[in-house]
């Protein structure tokens, strides 16, 4: 037997043991089909063998060369059957993992499960898988396989990492929870849609974002790698992975909130920002820079060159320092644009992280306005210091028209004054119009349409003219203009303090065209300082004519004035006014005291003041007081004294000032006896009030007392015919009653008398008008108005007839409605109105007297007019009382109506009948004879 042949079969025989032993650790179909190759080849050798037993030589030899062949065959298998483990080690891994309860462990699964578990519970993302119930077949519906995957899968496997990305301590805690407990998608529709996408997907998705709530109820956001199992297209199982990326995505969102800040910042700051690229072109620029440009887009900047937009002059200087900008340094820097506006500019290079510079940021801010600023306050502090120095006023405003000019080449200034007559315009200063041209505007009347000074005038308003040629207001100048190449012309009034008009300043340009902003700026300050200076030279003028002002007022005044000793109290002046008031001459009063003139009741109240003005305690006082005259009569006067005084002395002579005032006296006087006639009028209308109520009462029982005395006399007359011969004690008895019923009788006449008294009292009738009346009763209680902060408005009838009756009382009726409606305003403590009115109307006149106060209740309004009822704490009730008695006596009616706020009373009165109107001509006659 050839040892090749025997080596062949041994190896074969090792290769199909190994073979064997891998099949049963795996199980693999595949295992099974290399052992059934290795058992043919192992066949065919032992038949080669048994077949070689024995044999000649040659075929001996012939055999053993065909071992050769086997040999590396069966080296083949060995080699094949040594790497089956190898082929199909992952597979047997996953397989193990999954069939965990295999037919066997061996020590290589239980390393290859102890480095699974490792991994897992390890890893730093989440691990988990999910079975269901049953299979579920992946041809249902898409919501079915949504409702399935939320409420009948649940967690098998499950790492701690993946756990706690739901609130939970270890993944122990969620073996066996369904997916609805943890992902809750029944909140949120985003996990809802991450399962339709997982579906859509095949059920195997890599990175796929889902927001979910955790147990806590917070947001968290996950990226999830999941792979289903399917089999016989039945969903058995589902792996996946999960990281949070909660804060990642956060930060991904602040981070695009601070770009979005950023943008927003830019594109909103009040500066010019703009990017410029290492070639010198723009690539970017805010909305606030290309608003400076006149642009609303970035078309017609982005790519530009930057130099572009510098002036000539500048632009060498700004190239060299862009240039040392792209070096990396940070320049700060001046520039005046192409347009010619000023800018305060920075270069801040941006680098990349390694430092290279790879564009420039430019901030740039306009500050021409700034600049003009600056200047504008130096000439107007020159300006007001000159005014200070009592510079000349045409010196002073030629300075300001110089500073105007200087401003703009293009522009000519000009100052006209208003006349005293307040009607003629009048040249002031003017250093750049024509001579013909100021002569011809010279004294022009100030109107409508008057070019622009003379409307700025007329209207005191600013005229902006931008086209002399087309403005209507330049209609009657417009050929004069022309004729001097004067286009557009602003005018402002110059006004003092008051808004009185002193003049206009006028600026003229050679070319039509509006006002800038900062020209308009220009103009209002030159239009102040054009009028402190007018102003001042007016008041320096009036100050140069006061000393005749006053001994022109002095003598001329409707007040007497007297100049007085402060010490002695002597009078040293007096005016023309003053003696007339004393009825004096003026050398009669020089050397008077105030003592000897003043009313002996009234000196020591006089004495006490000018005391307290002498030591300076008071500056100045005003009293009432009376004064002697010539002819021993006393003038009252209203009396103010102040003090001449001296820096840091007391004063040694006083002006006193005097009022005469007697005549306003005299009628307070008499209002006052009118007021004291009126309260008599209404105590004795409270009287016979009373004395009608007191009748009423006291009347009954007179009554019954002579009733009973009646009937007693009947009764001893009874007894005295019953009782034969008259005893001493019946004949007294009828001598008491007899007094009796004649003292009863009496009672009762002078009851009759006072309730006739008291139902008509005989007052003087005559014809007045009710105006009149109301106009008096306002008057009589006038203070009671000022007191309670009321206005009184009046409307009163013009052509009002009049009524027949007592004044007096008819004017206490008026006095009693309105002292009523002050108390009612008074009690709200808020300014108050009442309003009376007047009118006719069929027959009669009607006053109205109507108030804001807190008005009348229903169930207040049916008693007013009851005696003795008020609504007042401190009131009678019988006021509303005696007015509609009195009102009723002049056959007419008082009545409260409703009203929107307040109360309003009526009273009506009938209008006087002229009965002479009725009368023949001849009866007027014999009347007139009579």
């Amino acid at each position: 037997m050839s040892a090749i042949l025997v080596v062949s079969i041994l190896v074969q025989l090792a290769a199909l043991s190994w073979s064997l032993a891998i099949y049963w650790r795996l199980g693999n179909r595949r295992v099974l089909i290399v052992i059934a190759l290795l058992a043919s080849i192992l066949a065919a050798n032992l038949f080669t063998f048994i077949s070689s037993w024995p044999v000649g030589s040659a075929f001996t030899l012939t055999m053993h060369l065909r071992d050769v062949p086997a040999l590396f065959i069966s080296l083949l298998a060995f080699l094949l059957a040594m790497n089956l483990e190898g082929m199909f080690a992952a597979g047997a891994n996953n397989e193990s993992a999954i069939d965990s309860e295999g037919r066997g462990e061996s020590e290589a699964l239980r390393l290859s499960e102890e480095r699974y578990r490792v991994i897992v519970e390890t890893s730093g993302e989440g691990i988990y898988l999910c079975e269901f119930d049953e299979p579920m077949s992946i041809d249902l519906p898409e919501e079915e396989q949504i409702r399935r995957l939320s409420t009948e899968c649940h967690f098998s496997i499950c790492n701690d990492a993946f756990a706690r990305m739901y609130g939970y301590q270890s993944g122990d805690q969620m073996i066996g929870k369904r997916a609805i407990d943890c992902y809750r998608t029944h909140e949120n529709e985003s996990n809802v849609e991450f399962l339709r996408r997982l579906i859509h997907g095949g059920y195997h998705v890599t990175d796929l974002i889902s927001e979910e709530f955790d147990r806590e109820g917070n947001r968290v956001v996950f990226s999830n790698n999941c792979l289903g199992i399917v089999r016989d297209n039945h969903l058995i199982r589902v792996w996946g992975t999960q990281r949070d990326i909660t804060e990642q995505t956060l930060a991904r969102k602040r981070i695009a909130d601070s770009e979005r800040r950023y943008r927003q910042l830019v594109d909103n700051a009040p500066y010019c920002i703009h990017e410029i690229e290492l070639d010198g072109r723009i690539s970017s620029m805010n909305q606030a820079g290309l608003s400076l440009l006149g642009l609303t887009d970035g078309s017609g900047v982005f790519g530009a060159d930057y130099l572009s937009l510098v002036s000539e002059e500048d632009r060498p200087r700004i190239e060299k320092t862009l240039n040392d900008a792209k070096q990396g340094k940070s320049v700060h820097f001046e520039f005046r644009a192409t347009g010619g506006n000023l800018f305060d500019s920075s270069f801040i290079p941006l680098a990349d992280a390694q430092g290279r510079v790879e564009r420039i940021m430019g901030i740039s801010q306009d500050v021409s306005d700034r600049k003009r600023a600056q200047v504008l306050i130096l000439s107007e502090n020159a300006i007001l210091e000159g005014i200070a120095k009592g510079q000349p006023r045409n010196d002073t405003l030629r300075n300001l028209i110089s500073f105007i000019e200087s401003q703009t080449s293009d522009l000519i200034a000009s100052v006209l004054v208003l006349d005293e007559d307040g009607i003629h315009l009048r040249h002031a200063v003017s250093t750049g119009l024509p001579e013909s041209y100021v002569q011809a505007v010279d004294g022009i009347e100030i109107g409508p349409l008057v070019g622009s000074c003379g409307t700025a005038a007329y209207t005191g308003e600013a005229v902006f003219v931008d086209d002399i040629a087309t403005d209507p207001r330049w209609a009657s100048y417009r050929r004069l203009a022309a004729e001097h190449s004067l286009a557009a012309c602003w005018s402002t009034p110059i006004k003092d303090h008051l808004g009185k008009v002193l003049g206009t300043l006028a600026i003229y340009r050679k070319q039509p065209g509006p006002c800038s902003q900062y020209d308009r700026k220009l103009i209002e300050i030159s239009t102040h300082l054009a009028a402190v200076t007018i102003s001042r030279h007016q008041s320096e003028a009036a100050r140069r004519h006061s000393d005749n002002r006053f001994r022109m007022i002095f003598e001329q005044a409707a007040v007497g004035v007297a100049v007085l000793d402060s010490t002695s109290g002597l009078i040293l002046q007096v005016n023309r006014r003053y003696c007339e008031i004393l009825g004096m001459q003026e050398d009669e009063l020089v050397g008077k005291t105030w003592m000897e003139l003043t009313h002996p009741d009234d000196l020591a109240a006089d004495s006490a003041k000018m005391m307290e003005l002498r030591e300076g305690r008071i500056r100045d006082f005003s009293i009432e007081k009376r004064l002697r005259r010539k002819d021993e009569t006393f003038a009252w006067i209203n009396l103010s004294v102040s003090g001449l005084w001296e820096p840091g002395e007391l004063a040694t002579t006083h002006i006193a000032i005097v009022e005469d005032i007697t005549e306003r006296k005299e009628a307070q006087q008499e209002i006052q006896l009118h007021r004291d006639t009126l309260a008599h009028v209404t105590r004795l209308s409270t009287m016979g009030e009373l004395m009608a109520g007191i009748a009423h009462e006291v009347r009954q029982p007179l009554y019954a007392v002579s009733n009973f005395a009646t009937a007693a006399a009947v009764t001893l007359q009874d007894l005295d015919s019953k009782i034969p011969g008259s005893s001493d004690w019946l004949v007294e008895l009828k001598d008491w009653n007899h007094g009796v019923r004649e003292a009863s009788q009496r009672a009762s006449e002078i009851i009759e008398r006072l309730r006739a008294f008291a139902r008509k009292a005989d007052g003087i009738r005559e014809s007045f008008n009710l105006n009149e009346v109301v106009r008096d009763s306002i008057e009589l209680i006038a203070f009671e108005a000022r007191e309670g902060n009321t206005e009184v408005e009046l409307n009163l009838e013009s052509a009002l007839p009049n009524v027949i009756g007592d004044r007096i009382q008819c004017e206490q009726v008026v006095v009693n409605l309105l002292r009523n409606a002050y108390e009612a305003i008074a009690a709200k403590s808020s300014p108050g109105r009442v309003s009376v009115r007047t009118h006719s109307q069929d027959g009669f006149v009607e006053t109205t007297i109507e108030d804001n106060g807190p008005g009348i209740g229903a169930e207040q309004s049916g008693k007013l007019f009851e005696a003795f009822y008020t609504t007042k704490t401190d009131g009678m009730g019988m006021g509303l009382a005696i007015s509609r008695t009195i009102v009723e006596d002049h056959d007419g009616r008082l009545w409260i109506e409703d009203s929107k706020c307040g109360a309003e009373f009526h009273f009506s009165l009938p209008v006087a009948v002229d009965h002479s109107a009725a009368l023949p001509d001849d009866l007027l006659e014999q009347v007139d004879s009579v």
